[in-house]
Parts: C-alpha cells; structure tokens; sequence
C-alpha cells in the first residue's frame, strides 16, 4: 500500500518538474531556432512531460485500487469478480461486477466499502458502482446499463443544482411550443 502511495504523490510533484525543463529547452534552442521556436518547443516539452507524469501517477492509483478492491472481494469469500477504474478529472469511478455472488453479494458490498473507507485513496473515489452478474457475457450490457444510470444521475444533479444548459431550456420549450401547436 505504502509503496503506491508514494509513487503517486511523487508523481504528482514530478509533475511540475517539467516547467524547469521547459525553460532548458529555451535556453538550449533559443540561439539555434529562434524566440518563437523555442519557445513552441519549451511549452510542449513542459506539457508533456507533466502528462506524462500525470497519467503514471493516475495509472498507478488505478491499479492499486483494482487490486486492493479485488482483494477485498476475495476476503469476503468470491473469487469471481471484475474490477473496472474509470479515471475522470473529478476522481474515479469504480465498477465491480461480482460473477455469482449470490448469498455473498451483500458481504462483499460491505467489504469493498469497508476498505474504500480506511484506505488512502478514499478521496480520489467519486462513484462506486457493485452489480452481480451471472456470468462475464454479461459484462457489456451491465456496462452499458451502469454507464446510462450514471449519466442519468449526473443530469439529474446538475438540474437539481440549478445548472442546466440553455439548449436543454430551449430544448423544452420547443417540445411544449410542439404540444401546444397540437392541442389547437
């Protein structure tokens, strides 16, 4: 565990290493092709390389929380399951699908929310999704399924927070100018 986690949080301050390196590369290119080249050249290097640690660092913590959900899949007493991490800018999105669970399967709810909850990593989980399964041919209708509940609820709150979009306003109101032309 300890070892993930100082890999991510030394990912994320690698990250910023790249702004150093940035101005290397305008320094060492300036003379050779230029102010704007250089410069063109410094920001996609400083870029770069901060994607590039960006996404080492989501894809360790990826990993990690796959593996350690699965465990505590595998303490509850299943050993079939599918773990997916859906990596977004607001956290992640955990998805595990338990093959045959059965009797196991409120067991199993409780271990994975039970490790969520005393794990490192609890602040980076922004959804957790558990469905049981028959078995694995089942997987893409169930993703397919828990991927339009989760866009339903998204809509949802930003509807209930007040934010929603003018199109989708105007979007009603032609629908009901629609009904009302229909009506007379």
């Amino acid at each position: 565990m300890e070892t993930a986690k100082k890999r991510v949080t030394m990912m994320k301050w690698i990250r910023w290493a790249g702004l150093p390196m940035g101005l290397l590369m305008y320094m060492g290119t300036e003379q050779s092709f230029g102010t704007i080249a250089a410069t063109v050249l410094a920001v996609v290097a400083a870029v770069a390389f901060y994607f590039i640690c960006d996404g080492e660092g989501r894809r360790t913590m990826c990993q990690y929380v796959a593996d350690d959900l699965r465990a505590a899949v595998a303490a509850a007493g299943l050993s079939r399951c599918v773990v997916e991490i859906k990596s977004i800018n607001a956290g992640l999105i955990t998805r595990i699908y338990l093959i045959q669970a059965g009797p196991l399967a409120t067991r199993c709810n409780r271990a994975v929310f039970e490790r969520i909850n005393k794990s490192w990593y609890r602040k980076s989980i922004w959804v957790t999704q558990i469905l049981e399964l028959e078995n694995e041919g089942e997987l893409e209708e169930a993703q397919a399924f828990l991927d339009e509940a989760l866009f339903d609820n998204l809509k949802k709150m930003r509807d209930r927070d007040g934010k929603t979009d003018k199109k989708d306003e105007k979007d009603k109101k032609d629908k009901k100018d629609k009904k009302d032309r229909k009506e007379q």
